[in-house]
């Protein structure tokens, strides 16, 4: 059988091929469906108590079990685990501030025993 010098395919097949399109098949870009497939919506991700250090930690390795376990997406859990350390951050920083704040109280009650304790000798 005899093949189009361009394609390759059989000159019959060719033919028959086009002769079955439409003109709108042709011309027209493929509509859009009006109810698409759904994509798989990301899981319910069960969060923890994170206004403590404990509890933040405890919430990221539970979101790193999920996520071995496919209970989650990758997307899902890398955006979690970006917001879960940024509250880790914040927590440190807050506790950091109060461990300044009563270093500095000790010092300052330190100084003011010394002086009692020197002016009674």
């Amino acid at each position: 059988m005899p093949t189009s010098p361009q394609s390759g395919i059989p000159n019959g097949a060719e033919t028959a091929r086009f002769r079955n399109l439409e003109v709108n098949q042709v011309t027209e870009e493929p509509e859009e469906t009006e109810n698409p497939t759904p994509t798989a919506r990301p899981a319910h991700v069960r969060v923890g108590r994170l206004h403590t250090l404990r509890g933040a930690r405890r919430e990221l390795a539970r979101l790193y079990s999920d996520l071995r376990n496919a209970r989650v997406t990758p997307k899902v859990a890398g955006t979690s685990a970006y917001v879960i350390g940024q509250i880790i951050k914040s927590l440190e920083i807050e506790a950091l501030d109060r461990l300044g704040a009563l270093e500095k109280q000790l010092a300052i009650g330190g100084r003011e025993r010394e002086r009692r304790f020197i002016g009674h000798a």
